[in-house]
């Protein structure tokens, strides 16, 4: 059974802005939306397949899904009852910034 998936408030801010700038600059904010919406699809399918974030302690367990045509990763913890997505990453900007959370 396929757990739920949820933003904490860090991670949904990420969102929020990193839509926003596709919709002003590109107007791709719904397509950004749809690339995040499929890949939490695909952490609630099979969250053990992705690996391990690099730079995080093991155990820890924070693992990294890749979001499709967009430069961004879903960093999330999977726990008991649910999937704790702690970033919506750049690949490229600030690398690592969201490892002190």
């Amino acid at each position: 059974m396929n757990k739920p998936v949820r933003l904490d408030s860090a991670a949904e801010r990420e969102l929020v802005a990193a839509q926003a700038f596709y919709e002003e600059r590109a107007g791709m904010g719904a397509e950004f939306i749809a690339a995040i919406r499929e890949a939490a699809r695909r952490v609630a399918r099979r969250s053990h397949s992705f690996p391990l974030a690099r730079g995080v302690s093991f155990n820890l367990g924070v693992r990294r899904c890749p979001v499709r045509r967009f430069p961004y990763a879903l960093f999330f913890i999977e726990r008991s009852d649910e999937i704790l997505v702690i970033a919506v990453a750049h690949d490229r900007r600030r690398p690592g910034y969201w490892r002190r959370r």
